[in-house]
């Protein structure tokens, strides 16, 4: 226990949930899925840190690139939806 109270600092807001809009030849499922099999760092209820959220943006944009989108762009956004707790927006740009 004394481990992970080391590894996630006091200071940082917690990732509440992770949202996508404008994805619609992508499913939410998949890009989580692609997070998740390159071992992004920005996870729900880890320690929000904005480096995190950019290194899934270009996991993000590898797939749209594999899909047929190579000139994606992709907006990162944050609200805070509680105490110490953020909500991440990826907003694919028209």
């Amino acid at each position: 226990m004394l481990f992970a109270s080391c590894l996630f600092s006091q200071d940082l807001a917690l990732v509440r949930s992770i949202k996508f809009e404008n994805f619609k030849k992508v499913p939410p499922a998949e890009i989580l899925d692609r997070l998740k099999e390159r071992e992004t760092r920005l996870r729900v209820e880890w320690p929000y840190q904005p480096q995190y959220a950019e290194e899934a943006r270009d996991t993000i944009a590898e797939l749209l690139r594999e899909k047929g989108r190579p000139d994606a762009r992709i907006e990162i956004a944050t609200k805070a939806v509680a105490p110490r707790r953020v909500e991440v927006r990826f907003k694919l740009l028209k």
